[in-house]
């Protein structure tokens, strides 16, 4: 048998080319740094986000906090100063604003409704403090225009779960401009419409008592003025 010669594959292999190790330290020693320091910036910002990340949900837990708490003006302006970017700033802000409708101060309300409009102008309850403008209105005494607005406010938003407030309110305007017959109208529609929620139509029901009280107040007969004795 003839004796089998075993080739060393090895002599085939080149040797790398010193050129393209030279060219590869250059590369190295030309851009390592800028690499590295690539490099640092990417982790610097990886974890500055996520220290931002860890500190805003820190924050908006605290605000929360606070606001489960919060009974005061004083209380809920604390919030607002301190967290004004979080969430519980936005409730604070309409919570406060609330109470000050409720103590009768309608300017400060207004203003802190207004506060809330331009920090949270994309908040889903916008609504909310669009119609505690026109309270504040009411609370004022402009009725004519708070009518208006009240009805312009249903217009707009008719499957609004506001909507019937509006209406609400849009009647007690017309009772307190003595227009007996039209917020008769308004809060029977009101009746109408809330068949389905008893709290409305109960609210609506007490009120359309009242008109009904004042329109057969003004129905009676005056009084005789009894004759001068002589």
């Amino acid at each position: 048998m003839p004796e089998q010669i075993v080739k060393d594959n090895r002599q085939d292999q080149k040797p790398i080319s010193q050129d393209y190790l030279l060219e590869f330290a250059v590369f190295l020693k030309t851009y390592w740094l800028a690499m590295v320091a690539g490099l640092a910036v990417a982790l610097a910002a990886v974890l500055g986000w996520s220290f931002y990340s860890a500190r805003r949900q820190q924050q908006q837990t605290h605000a929360v906090a606070m606001l489960a708490v919060a009974q005061t003006p004083a209380q809920f302006e604390e919030i607002i100063n301190q967290h004004p970017d979080s969430s519980a700033a936005a409730l604070a802000l309409l919570s406060l604003a609330g109470q000050q409708h409720a103590a009768g101060q309608y300017d400060q309300a207004e203003a802190s409704y207004n506060r809330f409009l331009a920090a949270h102008g994309d908040h889903p309850w916008v609504a909310v403090a669009q119609l505690g403008l026109i309270q504040c209105q009411e609370g004022r005494g402009s009725f004519d225009e708070a009518a208006a607005r009240y009805d312009a406010f249903a217009r707009m938003r008719p499957d609004d779960f506001l909507a019937p407030q509006a209406l609400l309110g849009k009647a007690r305007c017309l009772h307190a401009l003595n227009r007996l017959a039209d917020a008769r109208a308004a809060y029977e529609n009101l009746i109408v419409s809330s068949e389905t929620n008893s709290l409305w139509r109960r609210q609506a029901e007490s009120f359309l008592a009242l008109v009904e009280r004042d329109a057969r107040a003004q129905a009676l007969p005056a009084a005789p003025i009894p004759a001068a004795q002589p």
